[in-house]
């Protein structure tokens, strides 16, 4: 932990000094290797990648461990472009992972996500607009959209403009979704509409609570709050909701050589990958139909490739005076404690785009199962929202 905030303040020989002791009071340790990785100088990483795949091998360690040190090892080899090797690593990291999850009882189902698109979309079918009063003055700004999508570089944007606090991952919408369907399931609450402005202001109060930061302006990016995108609207009538959309090939790559926690758990299958990306482009689609002055679209690409024109009329959006020094995140000291961290501490760049034409030999099932989302990125979109 000592190393990764090192690592989030950028002491970056702190970091590589304090992962290599961990490693060595606990050999394999998956974490600590992760952290190895990011401070390893080119011309060790093909000797990294062979000491993980070792270590991958042994009997003794955890399948956890195991499928982070693969991860690792994948991503070294990634970075010496041995392509065929590193999505091999990639391969068998996810497969200790599926294990391990299957283990325990957990599965991606389709059919229950399909379920829950459904009914959310009834749920808000429901909701007039006029419903959505609640009074709340503090307004977060939401930015969502899939893990791997650039929304951390985006939230480092918006925090380095005026009156911004970043938030980063907080669990505080999720939290408040959570029971209030828990609530609605076991008959304890009102469905969406039939909600007052007070059920509303209620449930406002209790996102501040569960909230970290207390600044009416901050900005908050778990990765599945675009799931609850109709409930930020209806709980803080001002605040605007950045959707951030990346190319989903190059978000199908990139979710399938990183670990993620179980919260994830279609994310050790290049078929559900794409599943859960096309799932979450139809149900941000029907959000950007339902409040369409809400929400701002932003290519990831678009943004790369014209940063200040693009991060002006975010700025403008979110009713924020824009100024250059957003666009230079990566020399500020702000932490970050997110799979990006690395990305932050660089600046703008094209290196991730099209990343997954490298790959396209392997990821059949990835390409042939996102017909609906699978088109050329678009311009970015937004409403009038201030």
């Amino acid at each position: 932990m000592q190393a990764r905030c090192e690592g989030a303040i950028g002491n970056r020989d702190r970091e590589r000094e304090l992962a290599q002791q961990a490693i060595k009071v606990k050999r394999d340790f998956g974490s600590a290797w992760e952290l190895l990785l990011d401070t390893t100088p080119d011309e060790e990483l093909q000797d990294f990648a062979e000491e993980c795949l070792q270590l991958a091998d042994e009997k003794t360690i955890a399948s956890n461990n195991k499928a982070i040190v693969l991860y690792a090892a994948g991503r070294a080899l990634d970075k010496v472009n041995d392509i065929d090797q590193a999505f091999a690593a990639f391969e068998r990291a996810n497969l200790a992972q599926k294990a391990d999850a299957f283990g325990r009882g957990l599965n991606y189902d389709r059919g229950e996500v399909e379920q829950f698109i459904e009914q959310i979309q009834t749920d808000f079918n429901q909701l007039a607009t006029s419903s959505t009063a609640s009074q709340s003055d503090a307004q977060p700004i939401f930015i969502v959209g899939m893990v791997r999508s650039g929304t951390s570089v985006i939230e480092q944007i918006l925090g380095g403009l005026d009156g911004v606090v970043m938030g980063g991952e907080s669990d505080a919408l999720e939290v408040v979704a959570g029971k209030y369907y828990w609530a609605v399931n076991h008959g304890r609450a009102n469905d969406i509409g039939e909600l007052a402005s007070s059920d509303w202001d209620a449930m406002a109060q209790e996102y501040w609570q569960l909230q970290t930061v207390s600044e009416s302006r901050v900005t908050d990016k778990a990765p599945l709050n675009f799931r609850h995108v109709g409930l930020a609207c209806a709980m803080f009538p001002n605040s605007p909701i950045v959707y951030v959309r990346r190319d989903p090939r190059d978000v199908g790559l990139s979710i399938y050589s990183r670990y993620f926690s179980d919260a994830h758990y279609y994310a050790t299958d290049l078929a559900n990958i794409a599943h859960f990306i096309e799932a979450s482009e139809r149900l941000m689609s029907y959000w950007l139909s339902r409040f369409p002055e809400r929400i701002f679209k932003l290519q990831f690409e678009e943004f790369l490739a014209n940063p200040q024109s693009v991060s002006q009329q975010l700025a403008d959006f979110c009713g924020l005076e824009w100024n250059p020094s957003c666009l230079d995140f990566h020399e500020r000291e702000d932490a970050t404690y997110t799979f990006s961290e690395a990305q932050v501490r660089e600046p703008l760049n094209m290196k991730g785009v099209a990343r997954w034409e490298r790959y396209a030999h392997h990821l059949t099932p990835l390409l042939e199962a996102l017909p609906r989302c699978y088109s050329a990125p678009q311009a970015i979109t937004g409403g009038d929202h201030k």
